[in-house]
């Protein structure tokens, strides 16, 4: 039984043998593959420089400030003093015209405006004989400020000028002198005052007055040598209640007699200015017992004092036309 097995065995292993020589020649070679060869031409290495940075628009917002409340007490101040100021500035159109000057009443304590243009100088003359001390102003960077005499011996007069450097400027200008001290507001726009001076009303009272008691003749001035008949009482007193404003005014043919009121002699005394067409002069006039005395007759004067004014109408000559 074991000899039929190792025959069985042995024809299994050569059988195995045979077939795996068969497949071996029915296979054939193949011959190795030849090998690809790629050509890597070296690429030049390019180094490319820093890049400019972009602008980039940034804004930046200052952190808001929160509107502080102005005390009610601040306000209240405030409101006082500009009430104060605006009711004591004398402005251009309250001033006299002459020719090309523009002529303030002063008044003590009392602002002047000015105004100026860029290339162009406002001409600001002083009483004749007056010294000046000193000269201030808030602003000294955009204006120009300076100082020169014209005239000699009495008629010697100190001149200011001014100009501004900009438009739309505003600053303030104190002038100081021997006699009087000047408070200008200044303001550059696209016109200008050529020039500014000033009527001194309580100088020339107290000129008048000195020359009253030199030459003694103060009674003869107010009792006159005229008769009632040549009285002229036809005068209208115009203007408010001020403590300065004429009880009366007559004329004898030859002076004007305008009767003043005593309260006048604790107030500021007004300039009296005659009306010639459409200019206003300034005349001399002299004082006795409240009364001005004015060597002519006119048809329309006025009394002038700071921004009031008090207007006096000779209705016999202002009717014939007279002006």
């Amino acid at each position: 039984m074991k000899k039929p097995l190792k025959m069985i065995a042995l024809v299994i292993g050569i059988i195995s043998i045979a077939i795996t020589a068969g497949l071996a020649q029915d296979t054939p070679l193949q011959e190795p593959s030849k090998a690809t060869v790629v050509n890597v031409s070296p690429q030049p290495y390019m180094v490319e420089g820093p890049k400019e940075p972009k602008p980039v628009n940034v804004t930046i917002e200052e952190p808001r400030k929160e509107k502080e409340e102005e005390p009610e007490e601040n306000k209240e101040e405030k409101k006082v003093v500009q009430n104060t100021v605006k009711e004591n500035t004398q402005d251009v159109t309250e001033a006299i015209t002459t020719q090309a000057a523009i002529t303030y009443t002063y008044v003590e304590n009392q602002i002047y405006k000015v105004y100026c243009t860029v290339q162009h100088i406002t001409d600001v003359q002083l009483q004749p004989g007056e010294e000046v001390l000193y000269i201030g102003g808030g602003d000294t960077a955009r204006w120009i400020i300076d100082q020169e005499r014209s005239g000699a011996g009495e008629n010697e007069r100190n001149h200011i000028y001014i100009k501004a450097l900009k438009p739309e400027l505003k600053t303030n200008l104190v002038i100081n002198t021997d006699r009087h001290v000047y408070h200008l507001q200044l303001q550059s726009g696209n016109w200008y005052t050529p020039i500014i001076k000033w009527v001194y009303p309580q100088d020339e009272r107290a000129a008048f007055l000195r020359k009253q008691q030199e030459e003694k003749k103060i009674e003869e001035e107010t009792t006159g040598t005229f008769t009632v008949e040549a009285i002229n009482f036809k005068y209208r007193i115009k203007g408010r209640n001020y403590s300065w404003k004429p009880k009366m005014v007559f004329d004898d043919g030859q002076k004007t007699y305008i009767q003043m009121p005593e309260t006048m002699s604790s107030s500021e005394a007004p300039a009296l200015f005659i009306k010639n067409g459409k200019e206003l002069h300034l005349v001399n006039y002299r004082v006795k017992n409240n009364y001005y005395i004015v060597d002519r007759i006119f048809a329309q004067a006025e009394l002038r004092c700071g921004k009031d004014k008090v207007i006096i109408i000779n209705e016999q000559l202002y009717k014939g036309g007279l002006q």
